[in-house]
């Protein structure tokens, strides 16, 4: 079952690159500034008025633990986006569209320096979502 979820995953990544990538010359702008929360164990994203674009960014954030909840507040109106979790040693932990509603568990991973990858195809809305180390003494906490 495992196996399947993850192939599954790596097509929905593909594919949303791949529109990426497809549309990078056509006129987009990425909305307002992102608000953006970093710390050790936590990161959390905000980005409203996004109009129509097409593009990526990542952060590299630090995560102590081997897994974290991820938890999502969507506003989408069109498009496609994708939140990626990629652990310190290169592995997709945690693909999702950004329209999802809910909290979410990574795959287990590797502790240390994590990447938080944001992936847009024609996107128009807000992307809200924030992604917290798994603890034994704390339950996921939703946030947005």
């Amino acid at each position: 079952m495992q196996v399947h979820t993850r192939r599954a995953t790596l097509w929905v990544v593909s594919g949303v690159l791949a529109a990426v990538l497809a549309c990078e010359g056509l006129p987009s702008s990425p909305g307002s500034e992102p608000d953006i929360t970093n710390k050790t164990g936590y990161f959390a994203y905000q980005v409203s008025g996004i109009r129509n674009y097409s593009g990526y960014d990542f952060f590299t954030w630090e995560n102590r633990g081997s897994e974290v909840f991820v938890h999502i507040s969507p506003s989408p109106e069109s498009g496609d986006a994708l939140i990626v979790l990629v652990d310190a040693e290169g592995r997709h932990v945690f693909a999702q569209s950004a329209s999802a509603q809910g909290t979410f568990p990574s795959a287990e991973g590797i502790p240390g320096w994590w990447t938080v990858r944001i992936y847009c195809a024609a996107f128009t809305g807000t992307v809200t979502f924030s992604a917290r180390a798994r603890t034994e003494t704390s339950p996921p906490v939703a946030t947005g």
